[in-house]
């Protein structure tokens, strides 16, 4: 049993065969989304003639695909866990929000950022429900002054047996307070600026505002296995 009680689930070590996974996972699920994307989601004309469908894979300003529709952007970042372990928070901020931070633009306000992964979500609920209460617009004065500062996040600290070099060098969630939800979007914040995940020059408020952005969009989609996406598969 691990530290925190949790038996280490049985997957690809880590390393190459581990990575070969995450590519072919990669490769796959963006093999099946152009073909859904052709068959369901591109944009006709009244003469039914496509005006728009679009699919980008790796972009250079962050996420692993971009889906761009006509006044629509989808932001997805992969990752395989096929021993079906559960994310930890720390894990999802560390090494998942800086990738998907990478493609916020505040100009393109119908973004949405996708985590799509074969694992389940850990014991972190309470925090993703205030995730989600960001999908608001900002306020346009102070952000912190707009969240709550009295009531706890209830989520589990644990490391997972999995966790990689770098959530696991990252200083998060590792002071003895209660994280209320302006104490959680700072920590956020100061880790995104920590791991250069911003642009030079940005200011503090112009990554908070992001920050608000990102988290109103994002979006875990666990237990997501390619079978399941497969007809037939099992």
């Amino acid at each position: 049993m691990s530290p925190e009680g949790v038996s280490p689930r049985s997957g690809p070590p880590p390393g190459g065969p581990s990575t070969i996974t995450g590519v072919k996972y990669q490769m796959l699920w963006c093999l099946l989304r152009a073909v859904q994307m052709h068959v369901s989601t591109v944009t006709v004309d009244d003469t039914r003639g496509m005006t728009h469908a679009g699919l980008l894979l790796e972009p250079r300003n962050g996420g692993d695909v971009q889906e761009i529709g006509k006044a629509t952007r989808r932001v997805v970042q992969l990752k395989t866990r096929s021993s079906g372990s559960s994310w930890s928070l720390r894990e999802v901020v560390a090494d998942v929000l800086p990738d998907l931070y990478r493609a916020v633009d505040l100009d393109k306000r119908d973004s949405s950022y996708d985590f799509i992964t074969e694992g389940k979500m850990g014991q972190w609920q309470d925090v993703y429900t205030f995730f989600q209460s960001l999908c608001r617009p900002a306020p346009t004065h102070n952000l912190l002054d707009a969240l709550d500062d009295e009531q706890p996040l209830r989520f589990t600290r644990q490391q997972t047996s999995r966790q990689s070099s770098h959530s696991k060098s990252l200083p998060l969630f590792q002071s003895a307070i209660a994280y209320t939800q302006r104490t959680m979007f700072a920590e956020i914040v100061r880790s995104l600026r920590e791991v250069k995940a911003i642009r030079d020059g940005e200011s503090e408020e112009q990554t908070q505002r992001k920050v608000w952005s990102l988290l109103g969009g994002f979006c875990f989609r666990g237990e997501h296995s390619l079978a399941s996406a497969i007809p037939g598969g099992r």
